[in-house]
């Protein structure tokens, strides 16, 4: 009775409860598709830790209350205070201004936190 069970509990000969386990049954993967999953989040992991790989943040200065959420609170690591006492990126992210720039990958749960905790929705993330 092969791959049924018998009146004695047996499944493909071995005895209910014995613990053993047919390991020569060939096991079916698609190793490519999984090589290739693997590979991708390698990449990505790779490009992430050099800082190649980055993510769009703008304040918009106009909406800017000053609340010091984003910078005090929620994400110091990429906002910080400026003469004003509005937010703008740190000097490393800025890309054309201090209120837009690019943080890297690893940096997008703060700035999305920071995001998320505006209380006028000035910050962008994406």
């Amino acid at each position: 009775m092969d791959g049924d069970a018998s009146p004695r509990g047996e499944i493909d000969g071995a005895p209910k409860g014995s613990g053993s386990l047919d390991i020569s049954a060939p096991i079916h993967l698609d190793v490519p598709s999984l090589l290739g999953i693997v590979f991708d989040k390698l990449i990505i992991l790779i490009l992430s830790i050099m800082g190649l790989m980055s993510v769009k943040v703008t304040i918009n200065n106009d909406e800017c209350t000053g609340c010091g959420l984003c910078y005090n609170d929620e994400c110091p690591d990429v906002f910080e205070e400026d003469d004003d006492g509005n937010s703008r990126l740190k000097a490393q992210f800025r890309k054309g201004g201090p209120q837009d720039g690019e943080i890297p990958e690893d940096k997008k749960g703060c700035a999305q936190s920071a995001s998320d905790a505006c209380p006028v929705s000035a910050i962008t993330v994406g």
